[in-house]
């Protein structure tokens, strides 16, 4: 039976949330299809909000007012949130005095995953683009040109401009590549022979003087391609998995990672078709069709990486814990974590540091961090205390509002009520019984930030 789903067109909102996250392929537009526009809201301005400020960690007090909590006229109030580092500091086992502690394992062991996949994308690709000192003796090169974008970034629609320039190349003779030596002076003839586009994609590809140098580049590649599909099939597990991390959340960074993986096995299959040509010999293959498979190969690397990139403020933003920890959360982790050192300290005697010489370092190491673990709750407390002071009046406006709002209600149906049963009416109402319940939260809120403040003092 078809699937309807995939039959239908995608809403305006459901394409507008694939631009923000930079997907189009059709699983990643499947998952964000199951996401209602609502739903897309916040998971956009997370995004957003990472573009713009990349390295920011901001964490907000619990209490923070949502827009549509604002009291009347108060259209001025906007969040205030705590710059604290922490993402050093706070391990898995640190998440587990919250209620909510198996998401933020679960987000953690995803973010690890990850990070996994930026770590080598930047190690096996990036470090090895070739530089402007290649180009001061390689620049001459038509090959060379095409392929670090001398002629624009689409190297397949430029290849065909280049085509009779690049074919009229003489091969390259056997042991006459150029050694690292000839790296500066004019530019010799003998770089103006014919070498593979995937030779002038990595600087130990371009100054090699081994034959088919670039199919140890395409080795590397199918080793690295591997790699990132083993960590990405990791992360959309958990997220695909979990029954803690917010549905919406979970879909939409597995778009993100879904769009990768579709181009990096994209990028697979190239390879292990080219591999395969060196095996079965390529003697038989025109070399316009190994031109045109490297071309490929080049442009689906790039994308690959430039996609792998775009996971930092996309994925990753998502799954980021500073958008699931409060201040609060932090003080409590914190305050945890110094117990903890202090616990281990306490086991630190003076006959281990006589004995032992490693054991003072041990101790000074501690000591160090509990300091520093103190002077973050001192911050987080003076902070949530001039956040409360201006909180506290704000929640009670709230609730004197909506209070007033239900003895108004209270009013309208007494004057219609002939049968002197108002107040029942009133309290079988749904929309009344959701105020009660916002007043019973909000006082609940002001109880709770009171005895804070009282404890912080």
């Amino acid at each position: 039976m078809i699937n309807k789903q995939i039959l239908s067109p995608n809403s305006l909102a459901q394409l507008a949330m694939g631009a923000i996250l930079r997907v189009s392929n059709s699983q990643s537009m499947s998952h964000i299809s199951q996401v209602s526009t609502h739903e897309m809201v916040d998971p956009a301005r997370i995004v957003e909000k990472k573009k713009q400020s990349p390295h920011r960690g901001l964490f907000a007090s619990k209490y923070e007012f949502s827009l549509e909590m604002i009291p009347e006229g108060k259209t001025d109030i906007e969040g205030k949130a705590c710059n604290i580092n922490v993402c050093d500091k706070i391990y898995c086992d640190d998440y587990k005095p919250l209620c909510f502690s198996e998401g933020l394992i679960e987000l953690e062991t995803c973010r690890s995953a990850i990070e996994e996949v930026l770590s080598t994308a930047k190690s096996q690709l990036s470090k090895y683009l070739p530089s402007n000192r290649n180009e001061n003796y390689w620049g001459v090169h038509p090959i060379y040109q095409l392929v670090n974008n001398k002629y624009g970034s689409d190297i397949i629609r430029n290849y065909q401009e280049l085509e009779k320039r690049i074919l009229s190349l003489p091969e390259e003779p056997p042991l006459c590549s150029p050694s690292s030596e000839q790296k500066t002076g004019d530019y010799p003839d003998s770089i103006l022979h014919y070498r593979d586009p995937l030779c002038f994609l990595n600087t130990d590809c371009l100054w090699s003087k081994r034959s088919g140098s670039h199919y140890v580049l395409i080795g590397s590649l199918s080793i690295y391609t591997s790699l990132i599909r083993e960590n990405l099939d990791k992360s959309v597990l958990i997220l695909e998995n979990s029954t803690e991390i917010p549905k919406n959340i979970c879909s939409l960074a597995v778009a993100s990672l879904l769009q990768v993986k579709h181009t990096i096995c994209e990028l697979g299959a190239l390879l292990s078709i080219r591999s395969s040509r060196r095996s079965n010999s390529i003697a038989n293959t025109p070399k316009t069709e190994l031109i045109m498979e490297s071309l490929l190969i080049i442009t689906l690397a790039r994308k690959v990486h430039a996609e792998i990139s775009n996971l930092s403020v996309t994925a990753l933003a998502l799954i980021d814990h500073n958008n699931f920890l409060s201040l609060e959360d932090l003080l409590k982790i914190f305050e945890g974590k110094i117990q903890v050192t202090q616990g281990y300290l306490s086991k630190i005697k003076m006959k281990h540091l006589i004995d032992d010489p490693s054991a003072l370092i041990d101790k000074n190491r501690l000591e160090n961090n509990k300091l520093l673990l103190e002077k973050e709750v001192s911050s987080i407390k003076i902070f949530l205390e001039s956040e409360y002071r201006s909180l506290v009046p704000l929640k009670r406006s709230r609730v004197d509002f909506l209070k007033e709002k239900i003895d108004n209600l209270r009013k309208i149906v007494a004057k219609g009520d002939t049968t002197g049963n108002a107040e029942e009416k009133l309290d079988e109402c749904g929309y009344v019984s959701f105020i009660k319940s916002s007043i019973e939260d909000l006082e609940g809120e002001i109880v709770e930030m009171e005895t804070s403040m009282s404890d912080f003092s």
